[in-house]
């Protein structure tokens, strides 16, 4: 079907540019037959007498005027590839942060515009998250990297070691290895979706049987701190990627695990609220301060990690950010000690 479209596109502007030639031949035979009636208005015999002076201004004549038209023809045909050529200039320079306007350009060329722009942002991409490598992230590796050379040290070092010590050492390294692993994938997860404006591969996703799904999928680590889960989600659907919203209620029920405490109980369930549909996370866990609970969508904070493992201080900020690609918002309210409620809501379209 893409291919159709884009074939007419090119017929239609192959007429639109055999039209303007056609109208500039025409323009430029009318100038000549009107030199030729002034010729004749001063009489055949000076046109005799004359002729090859008549010749040569027809010819000079067309010659103006074809060379005019096709000026401006070019300038006004070529005013986008123009200005394009200098965006090109400008992010070979190293600026990603200028587009062309939708609506600078014709509709035979809003396609190849699209196009562009969404290359404009690939590159805009690339540079944020080198920005993020630079500050954020370099300063977030640091750590698990010296926590890994520590350990690996003791372990080249120290031959009289117990059993004991050399699987807890190399447990250590294998977990900040994949917390490694984590926090490179989540920054260049993040850094995407800051440059999107939509999601791709949208489809009808049913978030009751997705919730469900994901419960499913985190058994074990509910058995593992014996967590009671009540799941009472109403049947809703919204248009989204269904991966990404998949990786946000992981998160949020991953985290009501973690920050939960060992027999705690976890309520999952939905209600319509101002025309709105309200999915809630409930948890009598650990809480957050007030200070934790202000910065909680912060890129790479971490609250109070004395009493559990750290992790990479993204996937609030991700989840948060695939909720608003997705049309919803997300909030939360929270007390130490007590627990905490994340409350998603997305509108009820009509």
């Amino acid at each position: 079907m893409k291919k159709t479209k884009n074939n007419n596109s090119t017929i239609k502007v192959s007429i639109k540019y055999g039209l303007v030639l056609i109208i500039c031949f025409l323009v430029a035979a009318s100038i000549v037959i009107s030199i030729v009636a002034i010729f004749n208005f001063l009489g055949q015999d000076y046109v005799k007498d004359n002729y090859f002076i008549f010749l040569i201004i027809c010819i000079v004549a067309a010659i103006i005027v074809g060379w005019g038209l096709s000026i401006i023809v070019s300038k006004y045909f070529m005013r986008t590839e123009i200005y394009l050529s200098k965006i090109l200039n400008q992010i070979a320079k190293g600026d990603y942060t200028t587009k062309i306007p939708e609506e600078y350009s014709d509709k035979y060329f809003k396609k190849v515009i699209q196009d562009f722009n969404k290359m404009v942002d690939t590159l805009n991409s690339t540079a944020l998250l080198q920005s993020d490598f630079a500050n954020n992230f370099s300063h977030e590796f640091k750590t698990p990297i010296a926590s890994i050379k520590g350990y690996a040290e003791l372990l080249r070092d120290n031959y009289n070691l117990s059993e004991s010590d050399k699987r807890r050492y190399l447990n250590i390294i294998i977990a900040e290895s994949e917390r490694l692993t984590n926090l490179a994938s989540s920054t260049m997860l993040i850094s995407r979706l800051d440059t999107l404006k939509e999601f791709d591969n949208i489809v009808p996703v049913k978030i009751n049987q997705q919730i469900e799904e994901c419960v499913i999928l985190l058994d074990k680590m509910f058995e593992s701190k014996n967590i009671n889960v009540d799941v009472d989600v109403k049947p809703f659907t919204i248009n989204t990627n269904a991966d990404m919203l998949k990786e946000v209620w992981i998160n949020l029920i991953t985290n009501a695990i973690k920050y939960n405490k060992n027999n705690g109980d976890i309520i999952i369930k939905s209600h319509e609220e101002d025309n709105n549909y309200i999915v809630e996370f409930i948890d009598n866990g650990i809480g957050m301060k007030e200070e934790t609970l202000a910065h909680i969508f912060d890129k790479y904070y971490q609250g109070d990690t004395s009493h559990y493992k750290k992790g990479s201080g993204l996937g609030l900020p991700i989840a948060k950010k695939i909720i608003e690609l997705s049309g919803g918002t997300i909030t939360v309210t929270s007390k130490e000690n007590e627990g905490s409620i994340f409350k998603i809501s997305f509108p009820k379209k009509k």
